[in-house]
């Protein structure tokens, strides 16, 4: 019988980073994916690593560890792994939408620590993007900020296990594959059975995003839902060269350079289908913050399932009734960002336990 010393189901942002974090440590992986390395959101999201400018203390960890982490991975990746992740530094505004947004972001700078972010005027932000129509609210403005190629980080790292010993293989896994044994009255986690073969391994992490629920379902509870994002990919001969949100919109140009115009947020269960309703209103908002841009042509539109959390704050746990598994999920909107700092946490987890 096969022997790991750690099963990680789902090779997105997450299980790729966990594999990457497990096999720095020496320790045994296998990687278990249904599709391919980054199938879904962590494939086709945006990949911006925009500033947190919120107040819940807990995800200020969260994302201060995220972009610790992010600057060694842009060091050193590299050393790891010959897919490159593109980290691309340009300048980002977040627009304020209204005047209560405005006072929040000013509140937010005046004790933060952050002194890389400043309040820019409508003027000011103008200057930067003369196309931006409808920033009479000012916003926050950086020029210390990233974006990454989402697709790639989640397979440089996931090629990184691999360099360093881990396996991958492609599965459906389900719950019924999961493998326990009652000790001293406890029910703990020994291994995987897949097809006629049998594995045995210590831990495992299921990091499927939006389907952890429902692949744990009655064995754990997992409190995280699908939460739909559409993205359009658009050509145009004027050029973008800032970063700029607003309310739930963005948008880019990226290194294909194409305009990525985002998002929706839609609770629609697994429908992962792109929508014109969603490519209607992507546009609409687009054309309510930008001048120009006449020959604007959507060459693509993608959607995926991101998987939304309670007030967004990710789930990293062990199984109250089976020692030995865990799962890592619920980032939302914040995957790419914050998947490194979930899997890593989550392999720091089990190495304390």
């Amino acid at each position: 019988m096969k022997s790991y010393d750690l099963v990680i189901v789902g090779c997105g942002i997450v299980g790729s980073a966990a594999a990457f974090y497990a096999s720095r440590k020496n320790k045994k992986v296998l990687i278990i994916e249904k599709n391919f390395c980054g199938f879904n959101s962590s494939g086709n999201a945006q990949g911006g690593l925009a500033p947190y400018i919120y107040d819940n203390a807990e995800m200020i960890k969260f994302h201060t560890e995220a972009m610790s982490l992010h600057s060694e991975l842009r060091n050193e990746l590299q050393n790891f792994s010959p897919t490159d992740p593109f980290y691309v530094k340009k300048p980002y505004v977040r627009v304020a939408v209204n005047e209560d947004e405005a006072n929040n972001f000013k509140e937010f700078l005046s004790i933060s620590s952050k002194e890389d972010c400043f309040w820019y005027g409508e003027n000011e932000i103008k200057k930067v993007e003369s196309k931006l129509i409808n920033a009479m609210y000012g916003g926050i403005f950086t020029e210390n900020y990233f974006e990454v190629d989402s697709f790639n980080l989640t397979n440089s790292l996931k090629d990184a296990a691999i360099n360093m010993g881990s396996k991958l293989i492609n599965f459906d896994f389900r719950k019924e594959n999961l493998i326990t044994h009652k000790v001293n009255g406890h029910i703990r986690f020994e291994g995987v059975s897949l097809d006629k073969e049998k594995i045995h391994a210590e831990n495992i992490i299921i990091s499927s995003g939006p389907w952890t629920k429902e692949m744990l379902d009655n064995l754990m509870t997992v409190n995280v839902m699908p939460l739909k994002g559409q993205i359009l990919r658009a050509s145009s001969k004027e050029d973008l060269n800032i970063s700029v949100s607003w309310g739930k919109d963005y948008v880019t140009k990226k290194q294909d350079g194409l305009l990525w115009l985002g998002t929706t947020e839609e609770d629609v269960g697994f429908d992962d289908s792109p929508t014109s309703d969603g490519k209607k209103m992507i546009l609409d908002a687009f054309k309510s913050m930008f001048s120009g841009f006449s020959d604007l042509h959507v060459e693509k539109q993608t959607a995926c399932l991101r998987p939304s959390s309670p007030e967004n704050v990710p789930i990293i746990r062990e199984s109250e009734s089976i020692k030995g598994l865990y799962v890592s999920t619920g980032a939302g909107r914040n995957g790419i960002k914050l998947g490194p700092v979930l899997g890593k946490r989550v392999v720091d987890l089990i190495n304390t336990n």
